[in-house]
């Protein structure tokens, strides 16, 4: 199993969008998140796994649903 981690900047750019893409994606919890602060923080530090992101683009190409960034 796969465990790594990516940032929100990181899988903005992978995707080749903005991170208020991302983070649209997060709150409409169409995208797994964990918070690496454990809720210890009054943000939460939010991460994507991997298996996480790769499961939602492989979800993106049998429905045809795309966000815009």
């Amino acid at each position: 199993m796969n465990t790594e981690i990516l940032n929100r900047s990181e899988l903005a750019q992978r995707w080749g969008v903005s991170i208020k893409t991302v983070d649209r994606l997060r709150t409409a919890r169409l995208l797994n998140w964990i918070d690496i602060g454990g809720g210890r923080h009054p943000r939460p530090i939010v991460r994507f796994t991997l298996a996480d992101v790769e499961r939602y683009e492989s979800g993106l190409g049998q429905t045809g649903a795309r966000e815009n960034g």
